[in-house]
């Protein structure tokens, strides 16, 4: 009997005690903008390593790297996806990271930069990897077929070819 009366008194007490843990929680942070983040962060060690070199020497900006960016899903040869996540500066892509599936295989390949000096096309290149476009790829036309390559020590590879903007998939990741 005696039991009876303890049990509730006994949860009524955790009860409490975890309502109480409850408001010593800090409060959500607001969510910053991590390319910002990372700007900031990057002017600030320069700042640091700069004032430690030399005395007086001014004070490093950190411009604004991209200002846009798109998701475009491509159907390729042999059933293959490639999945690109572009960066663009105004309407120029700068870089470009890509997942490419193969059936239940997934590969995320390294971030791609622009290659300025390729005039024929829009190529994105790594040591490693690089994803060619047609010419004209821009933030304004984006419906431009590619291929993906690996660049091993005397041979590219091709991993994905034919590759051709999948609409409905792309409108699906964007929503």
């Amino acid at each position: 009997m005696k039991l009876v009366k303890f049990v509730p008194a006994l949860a009524a007490t955790v009860v409490l005690a975890a309502c109480s843990n409850a408001n010593n929680q800090p409060a959500p942070q607001p969510t910053v903008d991590p390319v910002a983040k990372a700007a900031d962060q990057a002017a600030q060690q320069v700042n640091e390593i700069a004032g430690k070199a030399v005395r007086g020497a001014g004070a490093v900006k950190v411009e604004k790297a991209t200002d846009g960016s798109k998701s475009i899903v491509y159907r390729c040869q042999s059933g293959k996806l490639v999945t690109a996540n572009y960066v663009f500066q105004g309407e120029e892509p700068k870089a470009v990271n890509i997942v490419l599936q193969n059936g239940k295989k997934t590969q995320k390949i390294p971030t791609l930069a622009i290659d300025p000096s390729d005039k024929d096309s829009t190529v994105f290149k790594s040591k490693k990897y690089s994803w060619e476009l047609e010419s004209g790829f821009n933030l304004a036309s984006t419906e431009k077929s590619g291929m993906l390559f690996k660049h091993e020590a005397k041979v590219s590879n091709i991993l994905a070819k034919t590759c051709d903007v999948d609409k409905a998939l792309t409108s699906r990741l964007n929503k």
